[in-house]
This record gives C-alpha cells, structure tokens and sequence, in this order.
C-alpha cells in the first residue's frame, strides 16, 4: 500500500466485500446497504482505486458491483474503471468480468468468457461468447491466464 492509501476507507470496503459475499445468496439489505455506502463514496473520492484503497480494496469494490442487478450503475462503475485500467488503478481482470457481466445480463455475448450459466440438467455452461475462436486470446489480454476450458472445470468443481 501506499503512503496515500486511506486505511479506514480501504477497511470498510473489505468489511462491506465480505458481508456481501455471506449475504450474497441471500440478496439481504445489507447489499443495497453497501451499494448505497459505495456510490457515496464514488462521489467523494471517485472510483477506489489501488492507490486510494490498496488492491485489495479495489477487488472489493469491484465485488460489491459484480454482485448486483442494477445496469444502468453496473455500466457507470465499468466506465469508470476502464478510464483507470492504463493507469493499473484498477485490474484488468475485473472490468472484462463486470462487462461480461452486464453483457450477459443484457442478453448478449459476453466477450471474455467469465460468465457461467446453470443448465437445466444442473450442470455449469459457459454463457454464449462473440467470438469462441479468440475468447483466451482476449482473456489473456485483459491478465486472465486460465482458458475457458479450465475455468469451466474450475467453475464445474465447485458444484
């Protein structure tokens, strides 16, 4: 962490993370409690980047908007956070997985393969991609090391 980094801000960030990856299943108020608290503070300081935060409090900001519905906010924080990615305030992993994820919720192919579907049998699928020829080629461009198939027998492994 840096001289900079705000260690209370950074502190209540990572507390809000794991909060809403307890409740997460349950979609308690405690998220929209969070999402709440985040978007305050996206207004006083912008987006919680590495410096502000630490890496580990901007992975957890970034959970707390993976873990909602809201699109209109979703695609805001993306914004957002691609104006940091030159600048490694913020990974690279994590915006091609939150625009994955407002694809997918948008009902359109997602570009880097993060996102996972049940099917009806139960088993783990892979979201429909643009362009399958290429997805590792443009995961490897945004750090993302697995190829699909192997985060697709990760992801099949924690059923």
């Amino acid at each position: 962490m840096s001289e900079r980094t705000n260690s209370v801000l950074r502190d209540e960030l990572l507390r809000m993370m794991h909060e809403d990856q307890e409740s997460f299943s349950k979609r308690d108020s405690n998220h929209e409690h969070h999402k709440t608290r985040l978007k305050e503070i996206i207004q006083e300081f912008g987006w919680p980047t590495r410096e502000l935060v630490g890496a580990d409090g901007a992975i957890a900001a970034w959970i707390i908007v993976q873990h909602d519905d809201d699109l209109p906010w979703m695609k805001e924080c993306l914004k957002r956070m691609e104006a940091l990615m030159e600048c490694d305030e913020v990974r690279r992993e994590d915006v091609a997985y939150l625009r994955d994820r407002i694809c997918v919720a948008q009902g359109r192919p997602q570009r880097y393969g993060t996102q996972c579907i049940p099917s009806a049998d139960g088993t783990i699928s892979l979201a429909p991609v643009d362009d399958p020829i290429r997805v590792d080629e443009y995961r490897r461009s945004m750090g993302i090391l697995e190829s699909v198939e192997q985060y697709l027998a990760f992801m099949r492994s924690r059923k």
